[in-house]
């Protein structure tokens, strides 16, 4: 039998990429689950997207959740 699923759900404030982080690692989380969005134009050249940075701090699972209709940008070619 497979244990019950127990999530939390926690509200801080702050700047998201630091203070998510340091709740994961305080909390000792085994997955994180973060919302994006699609950004395009310039502000996607200069600066990484908030679930890309938290992804990148953490050691334990992180699962990013893109908007409902939302289209990659990124095509894939037929070989």
């Amino acid at each position: 039998m497979l244990p019950a699923l127990n999530p939390l759900c926690h509200l801080v404030k702050g700047n998201r990429r630091e203070e998510i982080v340091r709740l994961a690692v305080g909390l000792e989380a085994d997955l994180v689950v973060v919302g994006t969005a699609a950004h395009w134009g310039i502000a996607d050249l200069v600066q990484e997207s908030a679930g890309a940075a938290i992804a990148k701090s953490l050691d334990c699972s992180v699962l990013v959740v893109k908007p409902p209709g939302f289209v990659t940008p990124v095509a894939v070619e037929e070989a």
